[in-house]
């Protein structure tokens, strides 16, 4: 049955539409079990006998819905709406305001397109919408000067009561929609905020390591640059590479590399601050941007990283290794370009390599 707790709590991409079928199905259920009881209260045995079918109908349309014949459901409601509409209004005529039930379907064929997200419902839903409003106009104007079934048999007053009721009742039904409808926007600008928050990352962000790779680096280069240039700040980069790494992945696989570049993206992540900015360069090379850094206060973070890296245990295929890690520096300076930058610190770090490895240079 139809929890009403769980109706917004579970309101998910996947299960979204079958909650509100059964939420539509609930409120229709409901309308019809008042205007029962009103029918046989007021000895109009016709409508209290089609209600107690409606009744029915709606009961078992939750077992409809949840075994996934939505779309039966949609014609299900439209038929009998309609019928009801018909009937109701020749027994009580315009007065009463069921025709007013014809109207509020128009909104709600509209409302389930948008949630079931069917393009090739529109063309139904136009058409039914139509048909829809072409009853409801001839159903008021040809009950307007016409005296109901059952109208002798009730009060101004009961008559009022009806027509106030089923007002009420559709205004109610029109404010349930716009807050349904609401929350779906909501929801579906939710889920392209996340998607596009997703595939920001997937196009800014190394997949292997979580760190940023060369795409958003140059954009950073270039605000370091501006703000360096100004006066504002001063920065370093470290470009850091991974000791026979081919070596690793000859031995014991790339998978097992894969391991490595990782374990050796989280000693960079711990050994920097929150504002440094962190790149895979390609391979088993790394760039960091030290904000705020001079090339001592730089050097200073690569020993750390080089002296981490070396007393870190690699722990591959159940074997623990150990590596190196070399690094080259450059600051800064007036009139460089990111290109210099990255070029300086490549060829210190490739004369670091010369020399014999696990090493930091930082000048020429």
């Amino acid at each position: 049955m139809f929890d009403i707790k769980n109706f917004f709590k579970s309101f998910t991409i996947e299960n979204y539409s079958v909650y509100f079928f059964k939420f539509v199905n609930f409120l229709i259920l409901c309308t019809h079990i008042l205007i029962l009881i009103f029918s046989f209260s007021t000895q109009c045995y016709i409508l209290g006998y089609f209600n107690i079918a409606s009744v029915a109908l709606y009961a078992m349309s939750f077992l409809l819905i949840s075994s996934g014949y939505q779309r039966s459901f949609i014609y299900l409601v439209e038929i009998e709406v309609v019928a009801h509409s018909f009937v109701a209004s020749i027994l009580f005529s315009y007065d009463a305001g069921f025709n007013l039930y014809l109207f509020i379907l128009i909104p709600t064929i509209f409302v389930i397109l948008f949630i079931t997200r069917e393009p090739k419902y529109l063309l139904k839903s136009i058409l039914l919408s139509l048909a829809n409003l072409t009853l409801f106009i001839v159903l008021s104007l040809n009950s307007k000067n016409s005296v109901g079934l059952y109208d002798t048999t009730l009060s101004a007053g009961q008559l009022r009561f009806l027509f106030i009721f089923n007002t009420v009742l559709c205004f109610a039904f029109m404010v349930i929609l716009l807050v349904i409808l609401m929350t779906a926007m909501n929801n579906y600008i939710h889920i392209a905020s996340k998607t596009n928050d997703e595939l920001d990352t997937e196009a800014n962000h190394d997949l292997l390591t979580g760190l940023y790779n060369r795409r958003p680096l140059e954009n950073e280069m270039e605000n370091k640059i501006r703000l360096a240039s100004n006066g504002d700040i001063r920065f370093s980069i470290l470009m850091c590479d991974i000791d026979h790494f081919k070596n690793v992945n000859d031995t014991y696989g790339h998978d097992n590399g894969d391991i490595v570049l990782k374990d050796v993206a989280d000693i960079l992540r711990s050994n920097t601050r929150p504002g440094d900015f962190l790149c895979r360069w390609g391979g088993e090379e790394f760039v960091v941007i030290l904000q705020n850094a001079d090339i001592t206060r730089a050097t200073l973070v690569a020993q750390r990283i080089r002296a981490n890296v070396e007393q870190y245990n690699f722990i591959l295929k159940d074997t623990t290794i150990h590596l190196t890690i070399t690094i080259g520096v450059s600051e800064y300076s007036e009139g460089k370009t990111a290109q210099d930058m990255y070029r300086e610190s490549d060829e210190r770090m490739y004369r670091g390599k010369l020399n014999g490895r696990n090493q930091i240079v930082a000048s020429d």
